[in-house]
């Protein structure tokens, strides 16, 4: 029986607030969803990128305007934001 991987992680650093970790997680030895985790200072991303883009999922926040944003796809026009009341707004509203 021959050992395949389902998780392959890297990750880099450049500084104390600055991170980027990146997950594939493979069946049948491909590739099927990669899974990337970044901070930059007070920003912090997560994405989920499918084989198909369509169901590729974004969510970013902003820890100090308690701000941020849900997009599903790769058009920001899917996007959900909400404010710092954690309300949903208008995403020009909050600059996104």
């Amino acid at each position: 029986m021959r050992e395949e991987p389902v998780l392959i992680s890297e990750w880099s650093t450049s500084g104390e607030n600055n991170l980027e970790i990146e997950t594939d997680y493979y069946d049948s030895g491909s590739v099927v969803t990669t899974y990337t985790y970044t901070q930059n200072d007070n920003e912090f991303t997560v994405f989920l990128s499918d084989t198909d883009e369509e169901n590729d999922l974004t969510v970013f926040w902003d820890d100090e305007a308690m701000t941020g944003y849900l997009q599903i796809g790769s058009d920001s026009s899917n996007r959900s934001c909400w404010d710092s009341n954690f309300e949903d707004v208008a995403c020009a509203s909050v600059g996104y």
